[in-house]
C-alpha cells in the first residue's frame, strides 16, 4: 500500500500539473486581469479576506464591463484563447494521464481547481481526453478567489462529499500548497511546473514529488 492510497478524493491544479504550461498559459497570465487581483499585499497572507475587502477591491479594480466576470466564463479570455489554440495545443505532463487513470479505476473522486478560465481548462481536459476522469472542476475567478484562498476547495469538498480528513490537493506552486493548508486539506507537490523541486520542498508540503510516475508508485 502507498502513501497516498489512503486518500479518496484527489483536487489537482491544472495548468503545470495536469497540462504542461505553454504559451497559452503564459498569455492569460499576461492579459487576464484577475493576476492584478493575485498580486495583492492583502491577499497574500495567512489570514483570509474579508468579504468586504474583496468587493472593495474588485470594485476599484475591475469594474469594467469588458472584464465583467461571469460564473462558468470570462468571455474575454474565452475568445482569445479560442484564436491562441489554433497555435498552441495543450499537452499532458508525463505521467499525469495514467495517474488520473489509476484513481479512476480504483473508485476515487478527481476534481480540478484551477485559476484558470474554467471553459479553456475543460475544453483542454476534453481533448486530451481525460474529461472522463474528472468529476468536478471550478475556477477560482468565478468565486473571485484566487489562490491561495481556500473558498474553492471547500467548495468542491461539498459538492463531492468529501471527507477533508481524506482528500489530497495536488498542485505544482506554493499557493496550492498554501490553499490546501488553509483548507485543512492535506497538499502534495510535484515539480512539473513553475516551481522546481528545491524551491517546493522549502514550502513543506505534507507529500513531495519530482514526477507523475513518482507519485503514482504510491497509490
Amino acid at each position: 500500500m502507498g502513501r497516498l492510497s489512503g486518500f479518496d478524493t484527489f483536487i489537482f491544479d491544472w495548468d503545470g500539473t495536469i497540462s504542461k504550461l505553454g504559451i497559452i498559459y503564459l498569455i492569460n497570465r499576461k492579459l487576464n486581469p484577475y493576476w492584478l487581483y493575485r498580486k495583492s499585499r492583502s491577499f497574500r497572507g495567512v489570514r483570509e479576506p474579508r468579504e468586504s475587502e474583496i468587493r472593495k477591491y474588485i470594485g476599484n479594480v475591475y469594474n469594467r464591463e469588458m472584464y465583467a466576470i461571469r460564473d462558468r466564463e470570462n468571455l474575454i479570455m474565452v475568445r482569445m484563447i479560442d484564436v491562441l489554440h489554433n497555435f498552441s495545443r495543450p499537452k499532458l505532463n508525463y505521467g499525469a494521464g495514467e495517474v488520473l487513470r489509476r484513481l479512476s479505476r480504483k473508485g476515487k473522486s478527481i476534481a480540478v481547481f484551477t485559476d484558470g478560465n474554467i471553459s479553456r481548462v475543460l475544453r483542454e481536459a476534453e481533448e486530451l481526453g481525460v474529461d472522463r476522469y474528472i468529476d468536478a472542476a471550478l475556477s477560482a475567478q468565478s468565486i473571485r478567489r484566487l489562490k491561495p484562498d481556500p473558498l474553492g476547495l471547500r467548495l468542491l469538498l461539498k459538492e463531492l462529499d468529501s471527507d477533508k480528513r481524506r482528500s489530497l490537493v495536488v498542485g505544482d506552486t506554493y499557493d496550492d500548497i498554501l490553499s490546501a493548508r488553509r483548507a485543512g486539506i492535506r497538499s502534495c507537490a510535484v515539480a512539473t511546473g513553475l516551481s522546481g523541486f528545491e524551491s517546493l520542498k522549502t514550502r513543506d508540503p505534507d507529500y513531495l514529488f519530482r514526477n507523475f510516475h513518482e507519485l503514482e508508485l504510491e497509490l
